[in-house]
């Protein structure tokens, strides 16, 4: 049976767990009557011309395995490009260079991609992951390779995520002004932007950030309550922005601040009427993908005696949890800028 019906001695046999399926019980019929010889040959002229058709579908089929881990040019030149893009030198660099100084560090040029940092006299918070006695670090991953004592300044650095954590975090910085020039409006008009977060009280191991719809919502509310912030993107409003002198911004301030009240009020009406949608959206991303993966342990829990009910209510509780966050997120303002239009 294993040679003749099969063929399992000369190659390996793919087809082997359906065949069982459909001959398990003529096979057991076969072997309870041991005299039978005609029976005997049947059975193994069957199976051989069912392995024989199994196999020619599955040649002809595809092979859905062996797509997923076969090289894919396409996709492979994406993640390249991805890859390249995150190992820019000069943009992590540039941007690296101005947090340290908005932070208060010490810099100092260290070759042609290096900087020597060291607590600044007018730091503007203690930082865990910077020593007291400085760093040394490249931005060059070859040269980072090299030198041992250098460290290698990355988006991944403990240094780098501390300081963009406090960035987004701390109330430090999230609130601007400035002017520009722009045809299309009056000179005079005052402008508001604001940046809304979706505030979510749930651990971050449950990454529930992922899906939320772009992250942040922004408003760009004018003297009529109107929001413009699909005609002025953030890209091209940071070209045009001009800043203020420090003594100009405050005393403006103090003029317009009637204004800008009235015109957050506005803003806050409407990101609190955007709300539902936001959370709506996230939800139904957060259920289809949740079910997925529960579908999936599922039917691996019945093949696999590692995977126990508790792994599948725990599952389900995750979920629970991560869709009755969802339900009471709250809108949280992060950044404010206040945008004056100049003659």
């Amino acid at each position: 049976m294993v040679s003749s019906g099969l063929n399992a001695f000369e190659r390996v046999c793919a087809t082997g767990d359906a065949l069982y399926h459909s001959f398990a019980q003529p096979l057991r019929d076969v072997m309870q009557r041991t005299d039978d010889q005609d029976a005997l040959h049947t059975l193994l002229e069957d199976t051989r011309e069912a392995r024989e058709e199994l196999e020619l579908t599955l040649s002809e089929g595809r092979d859905r395995l062996l797509e997923m881990s076969s090289f894919n040019a396409e996709r492979a030149e994406l993640l390249l490009e991805a890859m390249q893009d995150e190992d820019d030198v000069s943009r992590i660099q540039t941007y690296a260079e101005r947090l340290f100084d908005r932070f208060g560090i010490s810099i100092q040029p260290h070759g042609r991609h290096g900087l020597v940092l060291h607590p600044g006299e007018h730091m503007l918070c203690h930082l865990a992951e910077l020593p007291e006695d400085g760093m040394t670090l490249t931005f060059s991953r070859d040269e980072a390779l090299l030198r041992e004592d250098i460290d290698f300044m990355s988006w991944e650095h403990p240094l780098m995520l501390e300081l963009m954590d406090l960035l987004t975090r701390n109330e430090t910085g999230n609130n601007a002004i400035c002017m520009l020039k722009l045809p299309a409006l009056p000179a005079g008009t005052l402008l508001v932007e604001t940046v809304y977060e979706l505030n979510l009280a749930v651990p971050k191991a449950l990454q529930l950030a992922r899906y939320l719809p772009g992250g942040y919502l922004r408003l760009l509310i004018d003297p009529e309550g109107r929001d413009l912030s699909d005609a002025l993107a953030h890209q091209p409003l940071n070209q045009l922005a001009k800043p203020l002198k420090l003594s100009t911004s405050q005393n403006m301030v103090r003029m317009v601040r009637d204004n800008i009240t009235s015109q957050l009020k506005q803003a806050q009406q409407q990101a609190d009427a955007r709300l539902p949608g936001l959370r709506d959206t996230a939800l139904s991303a957060l259920t289809k993908a949740r079910n997925e993966a529960y579908q999936r342990l599922e039917a691996l829990a019945k093949v696999n005696p590692a995977i126990d009910q508790a792994e599948l209510d725990s599952h389900q509780a995750d979920t629970q949890l991560m869709q009755n966050a969802l339900q009471s997120a709250r809108l949280r303002l992060d950044a404010l800028r206040v945008i004056v239009v100049a003659e």
